[in-house]
């Protein structure tokens, strides 16, 4: 091989390895997300889910914010919405929300991040039956954020009155992804549902 032809593949190559560096670690991705981590529940503390990694475009970063959004089933029944936390993204870098149980029936529920403390409102629910257990139910993975509300995970409670009748993690899954009110048979199957949604807001217009 001449020189020439060595010259030419080296500067092929060098090419190559700037642009895939170049998208791989410079160029903002074109979706956000943030990354799941397990919720720890037990029966005697608070259930956490922790540990959101964000991934947003440089837009998003100084326009965007983020609306957390719970919803309350009970045995598969809509009970109610509440009104969204704002968590501004760049004040976040992670966030916590926090389902306490305060008393044997009542459960007080709050975002926090390194700055602030947040709750829903109103901030207690509080159940017709003692809780028996808090289950440790979380989507894994990378769930994308838009405009459009995406499911980032849930809580289920069991009563001490009536158990939880399926606890296979693959039909949480299912069911979480789903939980938007059109699969009540399937939502039935829990005493106690929370549902915890996000989605990417202008930060200017919320507040």
């Amino acid at each position: 091989m001449s020189k020439k032809n060595i010259l030419i593949s080296t500067v092929v190559l060098f090419i190559a390895i700037g642009s895939l560096a170049y998208f791989m670690f410079i160029l903002p991705p074109k979706t956000s997300y943030i990354k799941m981590h397990k919720l720890a529940a037990t029966e005697e503390s608070s259930a956490h889910m922790m540990g959101f990694d964000y991934k947003l475009n440089k837009n998003d970063m100084t326009k965007k914010a983020i609306a957390l959004t719970l919803e309350h089933y009970t045995k598969g029944e809509y009970i109610k919405s509440f009104e969204p936390v704002i968590i501004t993204v760049s004040e976040a870098n992670y966030f916590t929300i926090s389902v306490s149980p305060v008393e044997k029936n009542r459960v007080y529920l709050s975002v926090r991040n390194q700055y602030t403390t947040s709750s829903w409102e109103p901030s207690f629910v509080e159940h017709k039956h003692q809780m028996a257990s808090m289950i440790d139910n979380v989507v894994t993975g990378k769930t994308s954020l838009s405009e459009k509300e995406v499911v980032i995970g849930y809580l289920n409670i069991v009563t001490s009155t009536q158990g939880m009748l399926d606890s296979s993690v693959d039909q949480n899954r299912k069911l979480v992804k789903e939980a938007d009110g059109k699969t009540k048979q399937s939502l039935a199957k829990f005493d106690e549902l929370y549902v915890f949604k996000a989605k990417l807001i202008d930060d200017k217009i919320n507040k």
